[in-house]
């Protein structure tokens, strides 16, 4: 009860919070296997979106392994075919000798599910998901049965699933794809930590999981010139590495290479792990905008470079020494990774 969120498609979300509080029952009314009652409110996604629930208990069908990974789409009707599903089984750590099975139309159930490990099945339900490609896709603990030494891959192809929207699709038609969303519980730092957002469920309501970082993008200094004794008209985007939904933009300051932007920004989920990019660029209404600088900084070396940050910046001209002047205006000490409770 009490519950009100509103979720932009293109993220990757992660539900806590605290044993028998809901976070099971969420997914299940985002993943529309469980409808609201009468009078106790909606939840609304658009008509035109697929949307997949994808359970930690899986069954297998009396068929083939690639029957089982398609479950009877009709394999001409699978973008990429079985090459791609292969590729996608190797991505999750099938061993080769079940993957040969692909091939083997005529072998039954009983020939290569001996053959699968307890996290085998975990791997056979993402390939499922993967494979259709659904533009929401709705999991429990995708990470649970994985060791520390897979659980960051299955994490990254997760990852892969919504900022390519799909995975092994062709790169030149992502941008007339739609968006690919991920809700999930984790059960895992490395899972948590890939969200974009993370928010936790409570019997009395629904508080979003914060880690704020706030931070003012001062001003930057020494930027290049691409016109002799010319000046540029220079924006700066920001965004936490790997996670684009983060991605933000300066207003651009005109005829300047000195620019002073005093440029607000705030990350509502960062960890320890996390990395920022600044990448500035001069705009231009009549060709593609200039690149002028970039540079990446790691949580860590905030940490420790103090309130008020002068950070040097690759730019894009030999011999230019660019800078830019950042202000952070949280309590870094206070960013703290948040483990969610077993359920």
């Amino acid at each position: 009860s009490n519950l009100s969120a509103e979720f932009h498609q293109g993220g990757l979300y992660a539900i806590v919070g605290p044993a028998h509080h809901g976070k099971g029952t969420l997914l299940k009314l985002l993943g529309q296997v469980l409808l609201p009652s009468e009078g106790s409110g909606e939840v609304f996604t658009p008509p035109h979106i697929r949307v997949l629930h994808l359970s930690q208990c899986e069954c297998l069908l009396n068929d083939n392994l690639l029957q089982n990974i398609l479950l009877y789409t009709p394999e001409q009707k699978v973008l990429g075919g079985r090459e791609r599903v292969r590729k996608i089984c190797r991505y999750l750590g099938f061993q080769e000798h079940v993957l040969k099975y692909l091939d083997l139309p005529d072998s039954l159930m009983k020939e290569w599910a001996p053959m699968l490990t307890h996290t085998d099945h975990s791997r056979l339900q993402l390939a499922r998901a993967f494979v259709m490609n659904p533009e929401c896709l709705v999991m429990h603990k995708p990470d649970m049965v994985f060791g520390p030494d897979e659980v960051g891959q299955i994490m990254r192809l997760i990852r892969q699933h919504v900022n390519e929207r799909g995975i092994e699709l062709p790169p030149e038609g992502r941008q007339f794809r739609r968006p690919r969303t991920v809700f999930y519980t984790c059960a895992t730092l490395a899972g948590l930590n890939a969200a974009d957002l993370v928010f936790e469920v409570k019997q009395d309501g629904s508080a979003q999981v914060r880690n704020p970082l706030k931070f003012k993008i001062v001003s930057a200094k020494g930027l290049p010139s691409f016109v002799i004794g010319g000046l540029s008209d220079p924006y700066c985007i920001c965004e936490l590495v790997g996670k684009p939904r983060t991605r933000v933009r300066s207003p651009t300051i005109f005829k300047s290479l000195n620019p002073v932007w005093n440029f607000n920004v705030e990350f509502d989920h960062f960890t320890e792990d996390d990395a920022i990019k600044f990448s500035i660029y001069d705009a231009d209404d009549l060709k593609d905008d200039d690149f002028m600088a970039i540079q990446s900084i790691h949580s860590k070396d905030l940490l420790h470079g103090g309130r008020s940050q002068e950070i040097l910046l690759t730019s894009a001209k030999q011999g230019t020494k660019a800078t830019l002047k950042i202000e952070i205006v949280s309590d870094l000490s206070n960013i703290m990774r948040v483990v969610p409770t077993s359920t």
